[in-house]
């Protein structure tokens, strides 16, 4: 560190008063009103044209000080001029330092030089050393290119005691004092211009040379006359060269900031604070008395999809929706404002580079920046999904059929669906309400009636745009129009969603799209009269419909709803050769006659008047069947055409016949409802007591109808023509189904035997009207999965059946880990174990266990989700049911946990010596990570803050690998498992900063995955991370000394040098006590002190001088003095030991005093004028070193010194 000196002790000392000399001068050249201080401070000028980077304005201070003046560095002091200085003092050549902390060469006039000589030795090397640092720094270096430079230089005589005199103005010269606000050229200095356009001050060539040669010429006879006014004085001059460039005062700013709001609308506008400051001891860079205006860059990055890891830089990749500038001129806050175009979310990142603009390459010592994600620089737009619903079905007609809405979720373009920190998108809930129906429909409106009572509500959840399904579970129930109304209810989403809606969103009431009809299903009986006709005779029928609404016909039809039909029709067909045995009418069956009837409930008799007069004559079989086409409230109806009772044969004349027909069950449903047959027999040749049997049998396949040992189930007697019916059977159930299937055909064969036994006619197998086909229905069922889990924990899906099920049937898991859009990926999904036969006696049933292990390249901190797919088969193995990926309730979320970190660095480090932390990782982490250590000095402080100071020296990321990277590479870790590390070792040192017992040095780690995303990051500043650095006590050697250059002799005064090494912490001081002893005896220091003095101590200086604190008693020549210092440092008091040689002095008697005293009375004339010379001149000495004191106090600076001297009595 460098030496400095402090206050001296007034009057002659043996360091002479010469250097009190050079003292002087320096105070006089910064007391002046006139000369190289004035020169500095005054004459200030703008820059025209924008060159301007060396001026000295108005506002600047040139500081030139001797080394040891505490006030260089003094914000109040500092200037914006950068100089290069030499000069000399006299006999005396000392260092001199500028402002902004440079040190130039020094140049002495040596014996015989002229002024001129001087002149050009002094300021030659003044411009070199201006032009050396401009090329230094990057300015050209060409000697023909022009340099610019001011040059300063003062010329001054006195001797010793003039210097501590009062200055005359007169006796400072400067070579250049122009007007700076006029250009102007002085022929006189030849090469010496002002340029106005440039910087308004004094040009050069680089060589310089020959206008130096000018300068001195032309001010010779000013330096020829004071020097020939003062031929016996020394000689001071003083050269300052000012590079054509303004120094850097470099600042650093910080940057904090804040978004005005969190969430907005899309569209909407929002403001980003943006708040610069200046780093600790940091002043605002001034140019003409106003501060210069940097630029602040702001970078709205997004939008993406949800928060992301703070991290230091924007990820590449990461896409720019704009850039926003801000100027600032000062420290302050100013607001930036934006408006999202997109949703999503964005993160502002506010940077001030060096590279934006001239002054911020000028002024500001580093880029600064905020971070990307920093939580205060986050704003998400919230989304607005639309909704456009579709009903599947506009008409349901099957009583208690699915009434099934399909929802489209859209956003806008290039909005984002929002995720949650982990990446995993969030899901948003659509309620769909069917309300009960109504018997007509209405115009659509924006609000739901009043009135309307809600018939089901079904949710459909979605995480990414698209459309879904409500499930089904909505049935119908009873006929009208059933509308549905999509909505998008807050109160549905969960917490983190409803930050990210704009709003509520609602479907309008009875949009014909999202309305269903569920039509009336028409009833139906008729039977005609006779069914034997003669040809010619007339038929007649009498059929009654149902099921018509009872204002059918009053509907006029809206929108694409179709009006109600008027009338049904009543068709003949025939003649065919065979009774028709399918329920419809086959193609190319002749119409004999249609009969139109009104499309209302009710009986009508058709065949009695003339219009509807139905009369066969060809032979044949005929059938009646009545038909509505269907309209937007009733559904198309045709009575089957195997119907027996609407049957009727015309035989040829005179023939004898007989005939059997059936019509049975049509359709049944398993284990649900009964069955049954009914025979016509008809004809003219019935035996009386013939037997009519019915055999039964079931099949599968419709081709091959009947079995091979049928089962006869009914018999009854027959005695003449007529209906005859089969009892009703309960429909088989579903496990009474063949093995394999959920269909089959239950037939009828009714046989007609004669009394004695021969067939008179039977009906085979597979006869349409007399097969009953048999449905069964798959149950329903649900499933809850294990909704979360950890890695390491075993997730299982339980299903629950609502129906019968069969034995024979198996459920077979599958277990995917699913994608974004909740799909699994092709050939992601496996089986867990075997399949689980089924026990219809139970409704439940779990699925095997599978233990959670997250697939390979699983990012921590994500929320991976595994869905479960259960699967029914049945005995065949073909797949009868199967849950699609993705159903709600059908999901584990499994929270993948970002690694964690606990640290422990070296706890307090002594200067010099090593730092390192040690961290504990606990997984998950994937292979290929990283764990990367930065770190920083900062200062603690009593508010307790702990931030990095920016001053601070930077410290590189460490390790760094050999291919240049930085980081650890890590292995996998699973959830858990844990691994220790250790960071490189850091050398501690001040950091940059001035020494502090507060001084700290803290490590950050910080873990990220293979593609460098930042999982975790441990913030500077926490104890566990944090190195206390301390410094080793100083250490003291001393020195006494008499303020007799002859002795020590009694009656001297005498005082301690005091010199300090180590770094001096606020807190530290000396105190420097002396003592005296009696010769021959120990040394003694105790009791009370001749004399006290304390010595705060302050960093820059490591010489102390107590000055004479005690005049010994010339008449006690029996005592030793010495002195003892205690050194308090670091909290730490250490006392020197007693009478070491350097702090003693061995006292003598003045021998020149004794021998004045034995020859004082025999002293010539000439002796006696000799003796009171020297005695004036001692007394001029000390008068002399008494006002070089009182100035001297003023000049050099230092802590309060607390002294106390106490003097023994004499005695």
């Amino acid at each position: 560190m460098r030496k400095r000196i402090g206050n001296q002790a007034p009057g002659p000392s043996r360091r002479g008063a010469l250097r009190w000399g050079a003292a002087m001068a320096a105070a006089a050249l910064l007391a002046s009103g006139s000369g190289l201080a004035q020169a500095a401070t005054g004459g200030g000028g703008s820059s025209s044209g924008g060159a301007g980077t060396g001026l000295l304005d108005s506002a600047s201070t040139l500081m030139i000080a001797r080394d040891g003046f505490n006030g260089v560095g003094q914000p109040t002091l500092q200037g914006r001029g950068q100089a290069s200085i030499d000069y000399f003092w006299g006999l005396t050549v000392s260092a001199f330092q500028d402002q902004i902390g440079r040190t130039p060469g020094t140049q002495g006039v040596q014996p015989g030089q002229t002024p001129q000589d001087s002149f050009n030795a002094v300021c030659g090397a003044a411009l070199q050393n201006a032009a050396d640092r401009a090329t230094a720094m990057g300015y050209p270096a060409s000697p023909a290119d022009s340099r610019v430079v001011g040059v300063y230089f003062t010329y001054a005589v006195g001797s010793v005691n003039w210097f501590m005199s009062s200055v005359p103005a007169g006796e400072y010269s400067d070579a250049f004092a122009p007007s700076w606000a006029s250009e102007v050229t002085d022929p006189s200095l030849p090469g010496f211009t002002y340029d106005n356009d440039r910087t308004r001050y004094a040009q050069f060539q680089q060589d310089g040379v020959p206008a130096l040669d000018a300068i001195a010429s032309t001010w010779r006879s000013h330096v020829d006359s004071v020097i020939a006014a003062n031929p016996s004085s020394g000689r001071y001059m003083t050269c300052v060269a000012l590079n054509e460039f303004e120094p850097q005062v470099e600042f650093q700013p910080v940057i904090s900031t804040q978004v005005t709001t969190r969430y907005v609308d899309k569209g909407e506008s929002f403001g980003d604070d943006v708040t610069i400051a200046l780093a600790a001891g940091d002043q605002w860079a001034s140019v003409g008395g106003q501060n210069v205006t940097i630029r602040a860059r702001g970078t709205v990055a997004g939008p993406v999809a949800g928060e992301k890891p703070t991290r230091a830089t924007i990820p590449s990749g990461t896409p720019v929706a704009a850039t926003l500038w801000l100027d600032f001129a000062g420290p302050g806050t100013k607001r930036a404002t934006w408006t999202a175009p997109k949703s999503g979310t964005y993160s502002f990142v506010w940077e001030v580079r060096k590279a934006d603009s001239e002054a911020n390459g000028r002024y500001v010592r580093a880029d600064a920046s905020d971070s990307y994600m920093a939580p205060t620089e986050i704003t998400t737009a919230r989304i607005n999904p639309q909704l456009s619903t579709q009903v599947r079905d506009r008409y349901v007609d099957v009583e208690g059929g699915a009434l099934v809405d399909q929802v489209t979720v859209s956003l806008g373009a290039g909005d984002l669906w929002p995720q949650d920190s982990s990446g995993t998108p969030l899901p948003l809930v659509v309620r769909n309400t069917a309300y009960k129906p109504s018997n007509t429909p209405s115009a659509s409106s924006t609000a739901v009636p009043s009135g309307a009572v809600v018939h089901g509500t079904e949710m459909v959840t979605f995480t990414a745009p698209g459309t879904k399904s409500t499930p089904g579970t909505v049935k119908r129930d009873g006929p009208g129009f059933y509308p549905w109304v999509a909505e998008i209810r807050l109160s549905d989403q969960s917490a983190e969603m409803r930050k990210h809606l704009q709003g509520a969103v609602a479907a309008r009431f009875m949009l014909e799209s999202e309305t269903t009809s569920a039509r009336h299903n028409l009833t139906h009986y008729s039977e005609v009269r006779e069914y034997n006709v003669v040809a010619g005779g007339r038929v007649f029928d009498s059929i009654t419909p149902g099921g018509y609404p009872d204002d059918h016909g009053s509907f006029t039809g809206l929108g694409g709803w179709q009006a109600d039909v008027a009338t049904a029709t009543a068709t003949v067909y025939g003649p065919t050769e065979n009774r028709i045995t399918t329920a419809a009418v086959p193609d190319g069956t002749p119409v004999f006659k249609t009969i139109p009837l009104p499309a209302k409930n009710g009986t009508y008799n058709v065949g009695y008047g003339t219009s509807d007069v139905i009369s066969p004559t060809q032979p044949g079989h005929y059938v009646i069947v009545y038909s509505f086409e269907g309209d937007a409230r009733v559904a198309p109806f045709a009575s089957p055409a195997n119907d027996i009772r609407e049957s009727f044969y015309v035989p040829t004349d005179g023939a004898g016949w007989l005939d059997i027909m059936s019509t049975a069950t049509q359709n049944v449903t398993a284990g649900s409802g009964v069955m049954s047959d009914t025979v016509l027999v008809t004809g003219t040749s019935v035996p009386a007591g013939s037997t009519l049997t019915w055999q039964t049998c079931m099949w599968v396949d419709p081709a091959s109808p009947g079995c091979a040992q049928p089962v006869d189930t009914y018999s009854t007697t027959v005695n003449g023509t007529g209906f005859y019916n089969h009892p009703e059977l309960d429909a088989p159930t579903l496990a009474e189904l063949p093995a394999g299937t959920l269909e089959a055909d239950y037939g009828w064969a009714p046989v007609l035997t004669s009394p004695d036994g021969a067939v008179l006619d039977r009906e085979p197998f597979g006869t349409p009207s007399q097969t009953t086909h048999i449905t069964a229905e798959l149950p329903t069922w649900s499933s809850v999965a294990t909704p979360t889990a950890k890695p390491g924990d075993v997730i299982t899906d339980v299903v629950t059946f609502d129906g019968a099920t069969r034995a024979d049937w198996t459920v077979q898991w599958e277990a995917c880990w699913l994608s974004a859009d909740e799909t699994c990926p092709e050939g992601a999904a496996f089986a867990l174990g075997e399949p689980t036969q089924v026990d219809p006696t139970q409704s439940s049933m779990e699925s095997p266990g599978l233990r959670v292990q997250v697939p390979a390249g699983t990012k921590p901190g994500t929320s991976p989700r595994v869905g479960m797919q259960p699967i029914l088969r049945d005995a065949l193995g073909a797949e009868l049911l199967r849950e699609p990926w993705g159903t709600e309730g059908q999901v584990t979320v499994v929270d993948y946990p970002l690694p964690s970190m606990t640290s422990q660095a070296t706890s307090t480090a002594v200067l010099g010596d090593p730092t390192q932390d040690t961290v504990t990782i606990t997984g998950p982490l994937e292979a290929g990570s990283r764990i990367t250590w930065s770190g920083c000095y900062w200062i603690e402080v009593e508010d307790g803050s702990r931030e990095c100071r920016q001053d601070a020296t930077a410290v590189a990321d460490v390790p760094v690998l050999e291919d240049g990277s930085t980081g650890l590479v890590l292995p996998a870790l699973a959830v858990g498992e844990t691994l220790t590390v250790e960071s490189p070792e850091h050398t501690t040192t001040y950091g940059g900063l001035l020494p502090d017992l507060g001084l700290r040095f803290s490590w950050a780690p910080r873990i990220s995955d293979p593609d460098g995303e930042v999982l975790v990051q441990e913030a500077a500043g926490l104890p566990e991370q944090t190195t206390t650095v301390t410094f080793p006590p100083i250490k003291v050697t001393t020195k006494a000394y008499s303020t007799n250059p002859r002795g020590p002799f009694y009656g001297d005064e005498i005082g301690d040098l005091i010199e300090v090494t180590g770094d001096i912490l606020p807190g530290d001081s000396v105190t420097v006590r002396l003592y005296a002893w009696e010769k021959g005896n120990p040394p003694l220091c105790t009791g009370e002190p001749l004399a006290t003095v304390k010595l705060d101590l302050t960093p820059s200086l490591s010489t102390y001088d107590t000055g004479p604190v005690y005049r010994t008693p010339e008449d006690r020549t029996n005592l030793v003095y010495g002195f003892q210092e205690t050194t308090v440092s670091r909290g730490l008091t250490v006392v020197s030991k007693c009478g070491l040689a350097a702090e003693t002095l061995p006292m003598t008697v003045d021998p020149w005093s004794q021998w004045s005293d034995s020859a004082s009375g025999q002293q010539s004339q000439a002796s006696g004028e000799l003796a009171i010379t020297g005695v004036q001149r001692l007394g001029w000495l000390f008068g002399a070193a008494l006002v070089m004191a009182l100035v001297g106090g003023q000049l050099v600076h230092m802590r309060e010194k607390r002294r106390r001297v106490q003097h023994l009595a004499s005695s």
